[in-house]
């Protein structure tokens, strides 16, 4: 079996991207939002690679055609072609993709993080992860911000709405051991006006 893990990043067209943030801000600034947010998250995971000297792939699942061409720029491998519009649906549908490659684990970053530091994206690429383990990182909100899991088609994902406690219960009627990963920069993603206005103090040039 191939030793690599596989990154997936799932994103979709900057211009949907980030709605709840509409009348806050413009179309225009929240596409850039989307697109600066996306672009850290491959920088930093590609340094978190690079630091741990570590067997992963970075692909982006991704049915725009924009963020399709600006991922393949970057080097970062693409999973197109997926007949659905949910979040668990792109994710499974990754999932299977990695199998088929015969990746041994899939790790789910989201491309929204709002201020990921590198020694926590270290700390989550470099946990020992072993067959029917899942390493899970909450939200503040108790959402999934981060999902490592061997193999990577365990069980069919339930992103959304506190879907940290979904997927606690969904490993353990699958028989998948649960490790829960607190990161505090992993906890944070920008959804809200108040994401937004905390990421602005952090970083203004967004």
């Amino acid at each position: 079996m191939r030793s690599k893990s596989l990154i997936i990043i799932p994103m979709k067209s900057p211009a949907s991207s980030k709605s709840r943030l509409k009348g806050y801000i413009s179309d225009e600034r929240r596409t850039h939002l989307s697109l600066a947010l996306f672009n850290e998250t491959i920088i930093k995971l590609k340094k978190a690679i690079l630091s741990l000297n570590s067997q992963f792939d970075i692909a982006v699942v991704t049915e725009s055609n924009e963020i399709n061409c600006l991922s393949r720029s970057k080097s970062v491998k693409v999973i197109s072609s997926v007949e659905t519009k949910s979040l668990s649906g792109y994710l499974d549908a990754a999932a299977l993709w990695a199998k088929e490659k015969n990746y041994k684990a899939l790790c789910i970053v989201p491309a929204d993080l709002a201020d990921p530091k590198l020694s926590d994206l270290e700390k989550l690429l470099s946990y020992p992860i072993r067959h029917s383990e899942m390493v899970i990182c909450p939200a503040k909100d108790l959402g999934t911000n981060a999902l490592f899991i061997s193999p990577p088609t365990a069980f069919k994902f339930s992103f959304g709405k506190k879907s940290f406690l979904r997927h606690l219960q969904l490993a353990e009627s699958n028989y998948i051991k649960p490790i829960i990963l607190p990161l505090d920069s992993i906890k944070k993603d920008v959804d809200t006006t108040e994401d937004l206005d905390w990421l602005l103090t952090q970083k203004p040039q967004f």
